[in-house]
């Protein structure tokens, strides 16, 4: 039975928080021809907040229903379910963050240029370690410890990496147990989910646009070629390639899934009218080769062409497409196609 109680009721919650953090900046010179120093960044945290339980019977927002004629009830509700803005929340909140960032670099003298110059190179340009602590938890008050970071140790190479490890034991059967791993053996925790992510980008020079003249070229020969530049092949060919790996290792309990993909890419311009491109990549799991495509532009002042071709899998196909380049004639365009439908 519900009964719909006139007049003017309101509900407020309400939670408090608070964070403290600081910065600690260590280095470490060397006696080395090239090391120079070593320099680390300790940004640590902590945090801290609360919610009170607005369940309590003090602050009247919840009651107990009322079941049979003996007047027992294990069924709370709230007087503002039904209402538009809903109800305070129940249950007591009290966490206390920890957080630990790390940035370390180290200094070294480069040799490259006739003038010897100091170099940076970042070993981790970011090193995130985590947890929360809850305190109002009657069990598991330790969440996960989460370890997060980014380096640039290699040129051309942007390491990412994601780990979380589980602090508490697991039995036979694969269950938690209120039970700390480092209890029996000197460990940060039990490995559960590991990502590790590898882009590298590798790209040609800048070139200048304007040719220069080749040494032994004769007048004439110049003269042919500034004549015929649709013609004319430079061997200066700018180009970029790049492959994306990712590892990622999952492993909640007893059994664990591993699942790794590798991507590759890049493109050449032939001449200044054409592009050659590509992408493909490896199936670990079926060990094969993955999705490739190649890609063919050829600008035609006014005009391009553009020639996508799926060589083989599920998706085989090419695609065949001229087209004016303004916008405003977009809808003058010449296609031709093959989906894998018909192949």
């Amino acid at each position: 039975v519900s009964d719909t109680v006139v007049g003017m009721r309101s509900v407020r919650d309400f939670s408090t928080s608070m964070n403290f953090d600081t910065k600690l900046y260590g280095m470490y010179q060397f006696k080395h021809k090239k090391i120079k120093a070593l320099r680390h960044v300790i940004s640590p945290s902590l945090s801290f907040s609360y919610r009170p339980d607005f369940k309590d019977e003090k602050w009247g927002y919840y009651d107990w229903s009322i079941a049979d004629s003996t007047g027992n009830s294990n069924d709370i509700y709230s007087y503002y379910t039904d209402g538009i803005y809903g109800t305070a929340p129940q249950g007591k909140s009290g966490t206390i963050g920890i957080n630990i960032n790390n940035n370390l670099e180290l200094k070294i003298l480069s040799n490259k240029d006739s003038i010897p110059k100091e170099k940076k190179i970042i070993i981790f340009k970011r090193l995130n370690i985590g947890t929360n602590y809850n305190l109002q938890a009657d069990s598991f008050n330790l969440s996960d410890i989460n370890i997060n970071g980014s380096s640039e140790l290699l040129p051309k190479l942007n390491i990412k990496f994601n780990a979380r490890y589980s602090p508490y034991q697991i039995n036979t059967e694969g269950t938690r147990i209120n039970n700390y791993v480092w209890n029996d053996k000197f460990a940060l925790g039990r490995l559960t989910y590991l990502n590790v992510s590898l882009n590298w980008k590798l790209n040609s020079s800048e070139t200048n646009n304007s040719k220069e003249r080749p040494q032994g070229t004769s007048d004439e020969q110049w003269a042919m070629v500034n004549d015929f530049q649709e013609d004319y092949v430079d061997f200066n060919i700018p180009w970029n390639i790049g492959f994306d790996y990712k590892y990622a290792l999952n492993k909640p309990s007893l059994e664990q899934v591993v699942k790794q993909t590798l991507n590759f890419n890049g493109d050449v311009n032939l001449t200044e009218k054409w592009k050659i491109g590509f992408r493909s990549g490896y199936d670990f799991d079926n060990k094969e080769i993955a999705y490739t495509s190649i890609d063919v532009y050829r600008d035609l002042h006014c005009w391009e062409m553009r020639f996508n071709w799926i060589p083989y899998g599920f998706h085989q196909s090419f695609n065949f497409s001229l087209n004016v380049k303004s916008s405003i004639l977009q809808d003058l365009k010449l296609n031709k196609r093959k989906s894998y439908y018909d192949f």
